[in-house]
């Protein structure tokens, strides 16, 4: 029988890959952090976990949407880095 895969969330340590690439030398948002991902790693982790990596790393939250409501929470903001 089998057994259909189920994707696992993916070790943050490919966040720290995306860093040594220099990714995050520009504001970005978390949804565009996935699709990097997506994309060089084909792994998957989700936003709440990586919203909580760029905080433990000193990374800003930059709210550009008009209105800072939930549904904007990922798409609508982009996370900075204050030392560059």
């Amino acid at each position: 029988m089998l057994v259909p895969k189920t994707d696992a969330e993916a070790d943050l340590s490919y966040l720290d890959s995306l860093i040594e690439g220099g990714l995050l030398t520009q504001p970005i948002s978390i949804s565009e952090i996935r699709e990097q991902l997506k994309l060089r790693f084909g792994v998957s982790i989700s936003e709440d976990r990586i919203e909580m990596w760029l905080r433990e790393r000193g990374m800003q939250r930059f709210v550009s949407s008009a209105l800072e409501e939930e549904c904007c929470r990922f798409d609508g903001t982009v996370w900075i880095d204050p030392r560059r």
